[in-house]
């Protein structure tokens, strides 16, 4: 379907990482499973995109950025207007680094706080009404004056931005407000906060994941989703460098901004600085006693898949050679022959300006 494979493995990290939290805060004890809670309201946020398919919807990548950070913190904000301007973004769950998960049975209390896409969103409201909008005088193969007048009205509005699969939403693209699994309007800071809520995952992981009596393999996961966190920051942070911010306003779209312009140069700043922290060694490897145990782990060696599985040898799992991929991998993504020439458009595009 629309969603792809790769919608289901996201969706797998996600709760792995829910989970994690929800045992760091205090919600559940160490092998709990997630509450039904959270369960049904992941499942009211899936059903609420797909269904949105099924009404002639494509995916909304640009929606994720309609809020502030500080909106998506404030729950009465939230319940209203969900964390994303339309359901058809893909944005996970909202699991702040420094912001505590209520208590089980709290999510529908006053103060609660569910961290799932509850509601839908000012854009899906406003595309299904100039989808579904009946007008007597309509003529095929013209668009009518008041759907003309109702989709002008997304061109200088945060809230009805659109991008979709063509634009490039993966690592890949050009444009960083365009990106599958990020939220807020400042997606850096988003993807900042991300890695140091990974980073206090992984500090507590040996007393979450492995109890008295469990083999040291079951910490390895943990390990891999803070690699994982740092990687994708880095690579979806990296569109910044050399990156183009697109609108799909047509000519004389009331307000609407330029159809292209380059990153500002802060955020391409900042997101050189986020990947040169993210492939130094103190990143990579803490010195603190705490983390000594992610210097050295074993995982399981043998065939670990399938009806018949032979699995009970133990072999490195080689983290120095998985933090050398991440480096080589974000160098790769930093000298992208598009990226460069993405900072050389930006270069003569500010040369042109200059001169006139």
């Amino acid at each position: 379907g629309p969603c792809g494979i790769s919608g289901a493995a996201a969706a797998r990290e996600v709760a792995a990482t829910l989970r994690a939290k929800l045992q760091l805060d205090g919600v559940i004890a160490p092998g709990d499973p997630v509450p039904e809670e959270y369960v049904e309201a992941a499942l009211v946020d899936v059903t609420m995109h797909e269904v949105g398919h099924t009404l002639g919807m494509r995916h909304n990548f640009k929606a994720s950025t309609a809020y502030s950070y500080a909106q998506l913190l404030d729950a009465n904000f939230t319940k209203t207007n969900g964390f994303a301007s339309s359901v058809m973004d893909y944005i996970g769950a909202f699991l702040p680094s420094n912001r505590s998960l209520p208590v089980v049975g709290s999510l529908g209390a006053e103060d609660g706080y569910n961290p799932f896409m509850g509601v839908v969103g000012a854009y899906d409201k406003h595309v299904i009404d100039y989808g579904y909008r009946p007008l007597a005088d309509e003529q095929a193969g013209r668009q009518h004056a008041e759907l003309a007048a109702l989709a002008a009205e997304g061109a200088a509005n945060r809230e009805l931005a659109f991008s979709t699969d063509e634009d490039g939403p993966r690592t890949d693209g050009s444009d960083p407000t365009a990106s599958l699994y990020d939220m807020s309007s400042d997606p850096l800071g988003f993807y900042i906060d991300q890695i140091a809520l990974a980073q206090r995952l992984l500090e507590d992981a040996s007393n979450r994941t492995v109890a008295i009596g469990e083999p040291w393999t079951k910490l390895l996961p943990a390990v891999e989703r803070y690699m994982g966190a740092a990687l994708k920051a880095g690579t979806y942070g990296a569109k910044n460098i050399g990156g183009f911010i697109f609108s799909k306003a047509h000519r004389g779209d009331p307000g609407a901004p330029d159809p292209m312009v380059p990153t500002p140069a802060a955020d391409q700043w900042r997101a050189l600085r986020l990947i040169l922290q993210i492939i130094s060694d103190d990143f990579w490897l803490p010195a603190t006693d705490a983390l000594r145990w992610a210097r050295s782990l074993p995982r399981r060696a043998g065939w670990c898949e399938g009806l018949d599985v032979y699995c009970y040898g133990l072999e490195p799992a080689e983290l120095l050679e998985r933090v050398f991929r991440t480096r080589v991998n974000l160098l790769h993504t930093l000298v992208q022959r598009h990226r460069l020439a993405g900072l050389q458009q930006a270069e003569w595009e500010g040369l042109e300006a200059a001169n006139s």
